[in-house]
C-alpha cells in the first residue's frame, strides 16, 4: 500500500512539473512573437538605433532552445508514466530554461542601451515564475543570479570593458558612465528583484499550505464518509434484525393469544350462571386485555411488513373514493356507538398505484383514531380531492387535539400523546408510525395540523396514476 501511495505521489509530481514546463514553453512562443514585433516596430517605425543583428541572433537562440525543450516536453508527455528519472529531467529543464532566459535577457538589455533601457525590470517576470515553481531557497538563488548578471553588465559597460550600445533617438544623452545613476539603478533593480521573489514565494507558501490543509480536510471527509457508510450499513442490519425479531415474536404470540381469547369466550358463554359479579368482571377485563394484546401483535406484524415494503410488491390500480367508502362503512358502527357523526366529500375517479392492504390500513388507522378521540355529538369529516399530480386525503375531527410538545414525536413507534393516555383509550402507539411508513413507501407525504382541545386534521398526499 505504501509503495502504491509513493508511486501515486511521484506520478502527480511528474505531471505537475511537466505541465509547468509546457506552460513555460507556451510563454516562450508568445515572448518570441512579441520580441519579433518589438524589433520591427523599433527599427522601422520608431527608427531608433540599436544592434539589430545581435537582437535577431538572440531571438534565434531563444527560438532554438525553446524548440529543444518543446521536443523534450512532447517526448515526456507521450510516456505512459513518469518515473523519478523523468521528473529529474523535467525539473532540470525548467531550471536551465530560466537560467538561459536570464542570460539572454541580460544580453538583450546590453544590446538595447544597457543602463539606459527600462527593460532591466523584466527580470521581475522570471523571478515571479521561479517563486511559483521552485522552493524559496532556489528562487532566491535565481534572484542572486539575476542581480549578478545585471551588476556584471552594468559594471562592464561602466568601466568600458565591453562596448556600450546607445539607442539613438531614445535618450539624448548617454548615462552608462554616470556613476550615481548606474549605482542607483543597480540598487533599485536588485531591491525590486528580491522583493518580487519574496512576494511570490510568500504567496505560494501560503497557497501550498492552504492546499495541504484542504487535502487533509478532504481526506478526513473521505474517512468520515467511509465511517458513516459502515455505520449506516450496521444500522440497516440492526433494523433488519429488529424487524425480523418483531415478526417472530408476533407470530409466536398469535396462537397462545387466540387460545386464551377462545377459552375466555367459552367460559363467559357456557357458564353464565356461575360467572356473575366479580368473576364475570375479571373475565371481561381479561378479554379486553387480550384484545388489546392481539391488536398490538397485529400492529407489530404490519409494522414489520411496512419496514420491508417494496414498491413493486403488491401494487395495483386503486380507486381511492371506493376504498375510502369501504373504510367509512367499516368504521360507521363504531362511530354510531360513540355518538360521532361521519361525513365525507369524495371526488370520484381518482386512481393511484398502490398496495390495497397497506392503503386500507392507513385510512382505517386515521379514521378510527379520529372517531376514538372525538367527543360525543361531534363530526369527523373525510375529504378527497386532486390536482394534476397528487391526491389529497384529509381526516378532520373536533376531538382532543395534540399538544405542541407532542407533535415532533407523533409518528414515533410506541408513542402516545399525554392527553390520549389520560382518556384511558386503548391504543398501541404503532398506528401512526405504520401509516407513515406505508405512505412514504408509496411516494407520499403526511402532515398534521392540530390545536389542543379543538381537534386535528391529518392530511395525506399520494401520487396519482398518470395517464
Amino acid at each position: 500500500m505504501t509503495d502504491l501511495i509513493q508511486q501515486k505521489d511521484v506520478s502527480e509530481e511528474g505531471a505537475d512539473l511537466l505541465q509547468s514546463l509546457q506552460w513555460l514553453i507556451r510563454l516562450h512562443w508568445l515572448a518570441i512573437a512579441l520580441i519579433f514585433i518589438a524589433i520591427l516596430f523599433v527599427q522601422h517605425i520608431f527608427g531608433l538605433g540599436a544592434a539589430y543583428s545581435q537582437l535577431w541572433l538572440l531571438t534565434g537562440v531563444i527560438l532554438f532552445y525553446s524548440m529543444g525543450f518543446a521536443v523534450l516536453g512532447w517526448y515526456l508527455s507521450g510516456l505512459p508514466q513518469l518515473n523519478q528519472k523523468h521528473i529529474t529531467w523535467t525539473r532540470c529543464s525548467i531550471f536551465v530554461l530560466i537560467v538561459l532566459d536570464l542570460i539572454v535577457l541580460t544580453l538583450m538589455i546590453h544590446y538595447t542601451g544597457g543602463a539606459e533601457n527600462p527593460l532591466v525590470f523584466f527580470y521581475i517576470f522570471h523571478m515571479t515564475v521561479a517563486g511559483i515553481m521552485f522552493s524559496r531557497r532556489t528562487a532566491y538563488l535565481f534572484s542572486l543570479l539575476a542581480v549578478c548578471l545585471l551588476g556584471l553588465m552594468l559594471s562592464l559597460e561602466y568601466f568600458q570593458i565591453v562596448p556600450h550600445y546607445h539607442m539613438n533617438g531614445f535618450l539624448p544623452v548617454e548615462l552608462y558612465r554616470e556613476g550615481s545613476y548606474v549605482l542607483g539603478l543597480g540598487i533599485i533593480a536588485a531591491i525590486t528583484i528580491m522583493a518580487s521573489v519574496y512576494l511570490s514565494t510568500t504567496i505560494m507558501t501560503r497557497l501550498r499550505r492552504r492546499e495541504l490543509e484542504l487535502e487533509q480536510a478532504r481526506q478526513a471527509l473521505l474517512e468520515e464518509s467511509r465511517s458513516c457508510e459502515i455505520s449506516l450499513a450496521q444500522l440497516n442490519q440492526l433494523h433488519k434484525e429488529k424487524s425480523e425479531f418483531m415478526r417472530k415474536v408476533a407470530h409466536e404470540l398469535r396462537a397462545p393469544l387466540a387460545a386464551i381469547k377462545s377459552c375466555l369466550q367459552v367460559a363467559r358463554e357456557y357458564y353464565p350462571a356461575e360467572l356473575t359479579g366479580k368473576p364475570r368482571e375479571m373475565i371481561e377485563r381479561a378479554e379486553r386485555r387480550s384484545d388489546g394484546l392481539s391488536a398490538l401483535v397485529k400492529d407489530l406484524l404490519n409494522l414489520s411488513r411496512a419496514t420491508e415494503f417494496s414498491l413493486a410488491a403488491n401494487f395495483q390500480l386503486l380507486q381511492l373514493d371506493k376504498l375510502l367508502k369501504t373504510v367509512i362503512e367499516f368504521c360507521r358502527t363504531n362511530a354510531q356507538e360513540l355518538g360521532v357523526q361521519l361525513e365525507s366529500q369524495l371526488a370520484p375517479g381518482i386512481e393511484i398505484m398502490g398496495d390495497p392492504q397497506g392503503i386500507e390500513e392507513v385510512f382505517t388507522n386515521f379514521l378510527s383514531n379520529a372517531i376514538k378521540y372525538s367527543p360525543k355529538n361531534t363530526r369527523v369529516t373525510v375529504t378527497l380531492r386532486t390536482d394534476a399530480k397528487w391526491a389529497y386525503i384529509c381526516f378532520t375531527d373536533r376531538g382532543i387535539g395534540i399538544g405542541p410538545e407532542d407533535m415532533p414525536l407523533l409518528f414515533t413507534e410506541f408513542f402516545r400523546a399525554k392527553n390520549a393516555k389520560a382518556l384511558h383509550v386503548e391504543g398501541t402507539g404503532l398506528g401512526l408510525a405504520l401509516s407513515r411508513r406505508i405512505v412514504e413507501a408509496h411516494g407520499g407525504k403526511i402532515s398534521v395540523e392540530s390545536t389542543l382541545g379543538e381537534g386535528s386534521a391529518f392530511k395525506l398526499q399520494l401520487p396519482i396514476k398518470q395517464a
